[in-house]
């Protein structure tokens, strides 16, 4: 290759990043972490800070690799300018049962065959220029929200001309959130290069950069994704499903960018893109991916994911069952984690007031086994937590009352009686502090009190209160039906008098006032 040849190879490969290229930063190291990494980013401008959730987030985005639901592989080599090379290879597998995922890459971009000249201008020996990057990340799904994912990338970079050479150290942050907004709308934000260590003859540095991205699923199967970046690096993607056919286009500082993808057997990823560059025009861009068995589809969602975030979920409702609160709420997060939709909606709300009550709780390991043991105390206080998440404030209330009044000396009933209390924005009752008989005779008192009042509506509460104690209380349900009946509901009274009657056959007094008042026994 003739020295201007090579000349203008070294160009080409020090221009391949746009944002640095536009700045003028050349001593600005590590060039080749902004060529892109994927034919399909590179299509949608690299607008791919909320978007990437596949193997390619190692580059684009470490928090993505929390999504990762199997093994992946992907690369991608482009022929530049006069010999110039970039090539890109990256494997990446999830977690196992763990909302997280782990992968490596390797990244070289370089000329080579440059004729050598000395101080004398005579021929010497040849040589090169090459930029070759190694990286380790892992992203973690589930962080402090389920919606939040975070990861890592450490990367090295050893960069050689001639004979001169150096290396340089550095860790990229990232984060994503989502999807929210009906699984519609995902935001994504990078710190490339948070740390970064030089080592070698340079005075060049791996420059900070901070990006932040956002992308939205229109219905239909069009992706909408924005990035912006401290370097003032504005990029717009776009990328529309046709059945296994993809068609992509962007915007980046530099110009447009435009691609197709195909995806074979729910496995196979063939994804080209053409790529403006200010120098040397239009260029393409190929790249191969693969999704081993479990990780299928564009999205990696995966069928062996999918089980596994039931299997956490139902891991998380046997917990429910067994009173162990805190495990069922971390198994819960680690379904959400892995499938935000698991469990629906009407879960996510029930265990975000789990996770409020423990937080205020603060519970011991000595007040976990409390609260799981055997016995009617701590299936009263499962009672009030369970009424708690249906959102049933004075049933959770009255049941937390009943269970510290079974043992006062129990301390743990106690705070689970104050929490809810503030968790509702109520009061602790100190004439409720009694054990179940005594609780339910207050209520049954309270009823007639109340009757006899004329105060109906309270008088059928505490009826209902005291039945909520003992269903099987047939003084409860005769009381429950005179209330009705004394409110002029005779409907609902002729049912409580039936529900005491099947509890106790025998009460002919009840079968007949009942006959005389046109009720069917």
């Amino acid at each position: 290759m003739g020295a201007l040849r090579f000349l203008t190879a070294i160009l080409a490969v020090s221009l391949l990043a746009p944002a640095a290229a536009a700045q003028g930063t050349s001593h600005m190291a590590g060039e080749l972490y902004n060529a892109g990494a994927g034919a399909r980013a590179l299509a949608m401008g690299s607008a791919h800070t909320a978007v990437s959730q596949d193997v390619t987030s190692l580059y684009y985005n470490p928090a993505g690799l929390g999504l990762l639901a199997g093994r992946q592989f992907s690369l991608m080599q482009a022929s530049l300018y006069e010999g110039a090379a970039y090539n890109y290879l990256a494997y990446g597998q999830n977690l196992r049962k763990r909302p997280g995922g782990w992968g490596l890459e390797i990244l070289r971009l370089g000329a080579s065959g440059g004729k050598g000249r000395d101080q004398f201008n005579n021929a010497s020996s040849d040589f090169g220029y090459s930029e070759t990057s190694m990286g380790f990340g892992m992203g973690y799904r589930g962080v402090v929200t389920p919606d939040l994912s975070l990861g890592f990338k450490l990367k090295r970079l050893s960069r050689s001309l001639a004979g001169s050479s150096d290396q340089m150290t550095g860790v990229d942050l990232g984060a994503q959130y989502g999807p929210i907004a009906n699984d519609r709308l995902t935001f994504g934000l990078t710190m490339q290069n948070a740390f970064a260590q030089v080592k070698g003859d340079t005075d060049d540095r791996l420059a900070p950069l901070v990006r932040l991205g956002a992308a939205y699923q229109v219905p239909g199967g069009l992706i909408v994704a924005l990035d912006a970046s401290s370097a003032k690096d504005f990029r717009i993607g776009t990328e529309y499903a046709l059945g296994a056919l993809y068609l992509r286009a962007g915007v980046q500082q530099l110009g447009m960018t435009f691609g197709t993808g195909f995806l074979f057997r729910r496995a196979y990823a063939l994804d080209i893109a053409l790529v403006n560059h200010a120098t040397f025009g239009m260029s393409p861009r190929v790249s191969l991916g693969y999704k081993f068995q479990g990780a299928k589809g564009r999205s990696g969602g995966g069928q062996r994911m999918e089980a596994f975030a039931n299997e956490y979920f139902n891991n998380a409702m046997l917990e429910l069952q067994k009173r162990e609160y805190v495990k069922a709420l971390k198994d819960f997060k680690q379904a959400q984690g892995i499938n935000s939709r698991v469990g629906g909606s009407e879960w996510r709300e029930k265990f975000a007031k789990l996770e409020k009550l423990l937080a205020r709780l603060e519970l011991g390991a000595d007040e976990e086994n409390a609260l799981k043991s055997a016995g009617a105390q701590a299936s009263l206080a499962q009672a009030a937590v369970m009424a708690h998440l249906d959102d049933d404030a004075p049933k959770a209330l009255l049941f937390a009352h009943a269970a510290h009044g079974q043992d006062v000396r129990n301390a743990v009933f106690l705070k689970l009686l104050r929490g809810l209390a503030a968790q509702t924005g109520s009061e602790v009752r100190k004439e409720d502090v009694l054990p179940v008989p005594a609780l339910i005779g207050l209520r049954l008192k309270q009823a007639v009190d109340a009757v006899f009042a004329q105060k109906f509506e309270a008088g059928i509460k505490a009826c209902k209160d005291a039945l909520a104690l003992d269903p099987q209380n047939a003084t409860a349900w005769m009381r429950l039906g005179s209330a009705y009946f004394a409110s002029g509901d005779k409907l609902n009274a002729a049912q409580a008098y039936r529900s005491a009657l099947q509890l106790e056959p025998a009460h002919e007094k009840l079968r007949q006032f009942m006959t005389q008042q046109g009720m069917q026994p």
